[in-house]
């Protein structure tokens, strides 16, 4: 029941904030995965069972994938496809 919102920086690092309850405050940016991953855009969508998943391309050319370990929970690594 939470947002979260993802951007990217000027360094071109992805970054996310979230509320920290339902209808409550913001939590600081963070950075989502290594510095050395830069991404030139990104996508998010929710899978079935709540969990969301983050797609993005790098500034290499390849796409990467973020996902969450469970709804409402932390982030795996990033995972080149």
């Amino acid at each position: 029941g939470r947002l979260e919102v993802f951007g990217v920086g000027s360094d071109n690092c992805i970054y996310h904030t979230w509320q920290t309850a339902p209808n409550n405050g913001w939590s600081a940016w963070e950075r989502l995965g290594t510095a050395s991953n830069k991404a030139e855009s990104l996508a998010v969508g929710r899978n079935k069972d709540g969990r969301i998943e983050l797609f993005t391309i790098g500034t290499d050319g390849h796409t990467y994938r973020f996902c969450q370990s469970a709804p409402n929970n932390g982030w795996t690594a990033e995972s080149k496809l």
